[in-house]
């Protein structure tokens, strides 16, 4: 995998997931007396992929644009580190209900853990990048 993968992949899932979110807001549906109708991706892809998966999209997006500035020594091993977290946070996401009912407490819902864990990607790659880097400049 290189930087420039993972900056093309975080384009187009962001962009699948602003698509999908703001799908009323730039024309994909009609308007009927305030309503959006007819939309191009249905309720169901909006909950569930749109609003679940946009602040992940676009902390990947954000971390996608760092990388370049980054040695290919710490981008190595954030693709390591990544490889784990990225897949679990979707699997995290996919399996949160949506309003929290079930066995979650009713205060935690598919947004906030969105956003959870979205800011903990940024923070946690921030993190990797930092030590990686001081780690690289004293072995020299």
């Amino acid at each position: 995998m290189t930087k420039k993968t993972v900056f093309i992949w975080s384009i187009i899932f962001f962009s699948v997931t602003s698509v999908v979110v703001f799908q009323s807001n730039i024309g994909f549906c009609e308007n009927v007396n305030g309503y959006s109708r007819n939309c191009l991706f249905s309720n169901f892809f909006e909950k569930f992929i749109g609003e679940s998966f946009f602040d992940l999209s676009l902390s990947l997006f954000i971390v996608s644009v760092i990388i370049f500035f980054v040695r290919n020594e710490v981008f190595k091993k954030w693709v390591r580190v990544m490889r784990w977290w990225f897949p679990i946070s979707i699997v995290l996401l996919s399996i949160i209900p949506s309003r929290g009912h079930g066995f979650l407490p009713p205060l935690i819902s598919k947004e906030e853990v969105s956003l959870f864990v979205g800011v903990l990607f940024v923070f946690s790659s921030f993190i990797i990048f930092i030590k990686e880097s001081k780690r690289l400049q004293k072995k020299k």
